[in-house]
């Protein structure tokens, strides 16, 4: 990926970008404010040239951000709420994600962004970093009683995991419209 070269944030670019583009735009508006004042048209005409060009950078900056949007950081590899998830959730480092993702599955009664699928290419999956035989976490499955959601206990974890969810044992998606705008408010 082109950012991974980068000590800072791509963002943390962009914004000095701005910062430059800001005050080269000051710059030459005090250039065009005073080329106004001046008796013939060369300066009016460089004060011209200048903004233009201006223009034309400006835009090829846009349309190098929609073309290639990763180069800018406004695009990860995988984009969105799902690719979030897939991509941290159980991972080291990534223990507050993981909790906010298992007390919005507990608190809202789904699983997953869209639907239990979203763990199927996971990076908890395919590392096989939780424990043995889960296709999804705990907090997907209908709890005993209010328990905490970081120590879920499930009425029935083996028929929680099966491949064909049933939805006495694993949260089905019902709510799903309401799971996945609000996990993608907080993760996306």
């Amino acid at each position: 990926m082109p950012e991974d070269g980068l000590p800072e944030p791509p963002f943390y670019y962009v914004a000095l970008a701005l910062l430059a583009g800001g005050l080269t735009v000051c710059f030459i508006s005090t250039l065009g404010i005073w080329a106004t004042y001046m008796p013939g048209y060369i300066l009016l005409t460089i004060y011209f040239l200048v903004v233009l060009s201006l223009l034309l950078c400006e835009c090829a900056g846009g349309v190098l951000a929609a073309i290639w949007p990763r180069c800018v950081g406004l695009q990860s590899a995988r984009g969105g709420a799902v690719g979030a998830l897939q991509a941290y959730y159980a991972v080291p480092d990534y223990e507050e994600f993981t909790a906010a993702v298992d007390l919005a599955q507990t608190y809202l009664q789904c699983c997953g962004i869209t639907d239990a699928r979203n763990y199927d290419m996971s990076v908890w999956q395919l590392r096989r970093l939780g424990p043995r035989g889960l296709s999804v976490p705990l907090s997907c499955c209908v709890q005993t009683e209010d328990v905490s959601y970081l120590n879920p206990v499930p009425v029935n974890q083996s028929r929680c995991q099966d491949i064909q969810p049933n939805p006495t044992y694993r949260h089905a998606q019902v709510y799903g419209l309401q799971c996945s705008s609000v996990e993608h408010r907080l993760f996306g």
